[in-house]
């Protein structure tokens, strides 16, 4: 028998001793780093780290058999996949790694579990490389073998390594970039919490014009905290003073004169640049973005970011642990309504420039369309689809609905249009919706968004 290496039996079963000691593998909140518990104390850090594991986690996906759609419950041993997406995406982002272990007897493996990343270090040497990986749990140190031609670890490791610099290993961790900002935004709230936990009493302290004996500055020192040190308990209390001998003087400045609201504004930002997740996804707050922009920007932070972040941690997934077992898989970011809202507005978009007279192949170039070189861009003219009609664009048979002629002033619904393009031109959509019994919101929303999202739209009907 050799470390954990052995089997032992008691009569019915076998057992791996990796298996057992699986069992009492756990690590408390008390060896978290200087980066961990700054997750935790900073809240906006917090927040952002939580938003993108989300964003990792509600990725629609598929797991396939081969060529077959299975479900992820049919796996032959036990894997929570949207708990270690999650989990994965949270340790990248604070140590730039993440490491799994596929726990297994000599039969099957069992399931996959998840380690503290902090736990385990790899072991490189100079000129072979990569050697093995160890980890340390209280007394005991645990050593997976490393095979470089499969890049794997034949004792079930699993690992995930955010890419920088280094040779070998996991990169610099984005959280030790947004440790300063993030240290400053944790000041702040502590400072705030300190000030008012005194009863909002700043740092003073008090002259004598002559020197005073260490047993009256400590009869004085307690009166003072009797009276006015118990912080909330003591806020709103009253004393009556009298003579004089005793001068306060201001030692900290007031909250307002830190301006510690663009010191949170600013950290807030450094922070989400750092880790690429635009503010207003992380409050909820639009602000002043319409609609139309602010699911552009989480289409793109979706596409981009977050399905860089997803696409590293299945790519371990499947090459460690799924491949093995005869499975991949496979991520579907167009399935999320968020993209199947924006096809669905590029699909208005295109029948809108088509239908107004545009080239079908500029068109197609513009919005970046593509399709098999041996078809023609064009079939045959069809109307087009009723919910795929931009409002206000009528079918070309629908003569009734072309016979306008001069009643068209007086037509409701073009009176409605009128009021809403004034409302748009002099700004008043930027601070609240036009309410209207007339149009339909969909039909507001595309008007505004012609007016902000694609100014050269306004040329055309």
């Amino acid at each position: 028998m050799k470390g954990n290496e052995g089997i032992i039996y008691d009569g019915v079963k076998a057992f791996s001793l990796r298996e057992l000691s699986d069992r009492g593998w756990t690590i408390q909140g008390s060896n978290d780093t200087d980066t961990g518990q700054l997750y935790k104390d900073a809240a906006w850090l917090y927040a952002v780290i939580q938003k993108r594991a989300g964003g990792v986690m509600s990725i629609p996906r598929v797991l396939l058999r081969g060529e077959t759609e299975v479900e992820e419950d049919t796996l032959p041993f036990e894997f929570d996949i949207s708990d270690l997406l999650w989990r994965s995406s949270i340790a990248i982002d604070l140590y730039a790694k993440a490491y799994m272990l596929t726990v297994k007897n000599q039969f099957k493996d069992l399931r996959v579990r998840w380690l503290y990343p902090e736990s385990v270090t790899p072991i490189i040497d100079e000129v072979r490389g990569l050697e093995r990986f160890e980890r340390q749990v209280g007394p005991v140190k645990y050593n997976y073998a490393y095979d470089p031609k499969k890049d794997m670890s034949p004792d079930g490791l699993v690992w995930v390594w955010q890419s920088g610099m280094s040779e070998i290993g996991p990169g610099t961790p984005r959280a030790e970039v947004a440790a300063g900002p993030a240290a400053l935004l944790r000041a702040i709230d502590m400072l705030g919490i300190q000030y008012f936990s005194r009863g909002a009493i700043g740092q003073v302290y008090f002259t004598t014009p002559t020197p005073m004996q260490p047993e009256q500055k400590s009869a004085f020192k307690t009166w003072w905290d009797k009276l006015w040190g118990g912080g909330l308990d003591t806020a709103y209390n009253t004393a009556a003073v009298f003579g004089d001998g005793f001068t306060p003087h201001k030692l900290s400045a007031d909250p307002k004169d830190l301006e510690m609201t663009a010191l949170d504004t600013d950290n807030r930002r450094d922070i989400s640049a750092i880790y690429d997740t635009p503010e207003a996804l992380v409050t909820g707050d639009a602000g002043s973005l319409s609609r139309a922009t602010l699911d552009r920007i989480t289409s793109n932070w979706i596409n981009g970011t977050i399905m860089q972040q997803a696409s590293l941690i299945v790519d371990a997934f499947n090459h460690h642990i799924l491949e093995p077992a005869g499975y991949m898989l496979e991520l579907n970011a167009e399935g999320m309504t968020v993209n199947q809202e924006e096809e669905r507005q590029r699909a208005q978009a295109v029948s809108f420039y088509v239908s107004a007279g545009f080239n079908p192949e500029w068109v197609a170039h513009m919005f970046n369309l593509e399709g098999p070189e041996d078809i023609p861009m064009m079939a045959e003219k069809q109307p087009i689809p009723e919910q795929l009609r931009p409002p206000g664009l009528v079918a070309e048979d629908d003569e009734a609905s072309l016979d306008v002629g001069e009643d068209e002033a007086s037509d409701e619904k073009a009176i409605e249009y009128a009021k809403l393009r004034r409302y748009i031109a002099n700004g008043k959509h930027l601070k609240r919706s036009f309410e209207s019994d007339v149009l339909t919101p969909m039909e507001i929303a595309w008007e505004v968004g012609k007016a902000q999202d694609a100014p050269f739209w306004k040329s055309y009907p």
